[in-house]
């Protein structure tokens, strides 16, 4: 058992709340992006692609996580 199991709680709300910024290194205007459910997604850990996907895999679309974190 862990500390996180201990709580009922959501653990990402508790990694996103309102005011930090779970993104980076860059924010990109909208005006830039295009179709955001539409964007390429890649992840490398030293130096080796580990992911490549794309928002239109995703569970659930970025207007329904952004919902979920506002609330």
């Amino acid at each position: 058992m862990n500390e996180t199991s201990l709580f009922k709680s959501d653990w990402t709300k508790h990694k996103t709340f309102e005011g930090s910024c779970p993104l980076g290194p860059w924010i990109v205007p909208a005006s830039d992006i295009g179709d955001p459910q539409n964007l390429g997604l890649k992840l490398w850990v030293n130096d080796v692609l580990k992911q490549d996907s794309n928002t239109s895999d995703m569970i659930f679309n970025l207007a329904e996580q952004i919902e979920q974190l506002s609330n």
